[in-house]
């Protein structure tokens, strides 16, 4: 969850893809390097965490910006259902 919500404010707060792809690659080696030094601290590290450590950061970048279309449409886009 830490990993879906930093990535998804990062893609709501910094408009373009090329800063999206670059954040994404970052927290991707962040979660992988976490993993490993987790075996020097007594934890178990696992390639499963780092999976869904790297799922998050995949469904954070996509989530804020289908979201951010449905509310703008909502908000921009007449209702006439309402007529």
């Amino acid at each position: 969850m830490a990993y879906l919500g930093l990535m998804a404010w990062f893609a709501a707060a910094l408009p373009g893809r090329k800063w999206l792809a670059r954040i994404m690659v970052v927290l991707i080696i962040m979660g992988g390097i976490l993993e490993i030094l987790q075996a020097f601290t007594g934890r178990d590290p696992g390639w499963f965490d780092w999976f869904l450590d790297s799922s998050g950061v995949l469904l954070g970048a996509t989530w804020p910006r289908i979201w951010l279309a449905h509310l703008h449409h909502y908000l921009i886009s007449p209702d006439v259902s309402s007529t």
